[in-house]
């Protein structure tokens, strides 16, 4: 949501099919390390959402 907001802001001809592959692009990009703390908050967001429902 984050990463989607920033570029839509840099260019607000982006469909949502451009950020989705730009994002796609950038998430490859990353290193094991770098990708560890966002999967890391959303294995926590799913623990966190199966408790409530």
């Amino acid at each position: 949501d984050a990463m989607h907001k920033k570029l839509k802001s840099e260019d607000s001809d982006l469909t949502v099919q451009d950020i989705s592959s730009r994002c796609s692009q950038l998430w490859r990009s990353l290193s094991e390390s770098e990708k560890k703390p966002w999967q890391t908050a959303a294995e926590n967001a799913k623990e966190e959402h199966s408790r409530q429902h």
